[in-house]
């Protein structure tokens, strides 16, 4: 069985100790799987992370692969190798994409 990675966009709101929302609205991103995961907050407004995601080119989820692609650490870098390296798809929010569709984004890395 292969291991299926996604990348969640997500909204990130810190929570005090009685879950009352504190502080801002951050936007960004899970990437996960069955061996890690990583996040990041990228952006503090929808606007700025929709520009941030338009620094890529391509369709919308060549943006997040993208954008991920350049919050590198050990775990993110470790994910796209097994996608990579099975020559598997991904995830990106809860549409699947074949290698045939990410493999250009992820080898022009």
């Amino acid at each position: 069985m292969s291991n299926r990675v996604r990348i969640e966009p997500t909204l990130f709101q810190d929570l005090d100790e009685n879950l009352n929302e504190i502080g801002e609205v951050k936007y960004g991103f899970r990437m996960f799987d069955d061996e890690g995961q990583s996040y990041s907050t990228v952006r503090s407004t929808k606007e700025k992370m929709e520009n941030a995601l338009n620094e890529y080119e391509g369709e919308r989820y060549e943006q997040w692969i993208g954008l991920a692609m350049s919050h590198y650490n050990k775990e993110i870098e470790a994910m796209f190798d097994v996608v990579r390296d099975q020559a598997n798809g991904i995830y990106v929010g809860e549409n699947w994409y074949t290698w045939e569709q990410i493999k250009k984004t992820l080898e022009s890395d």
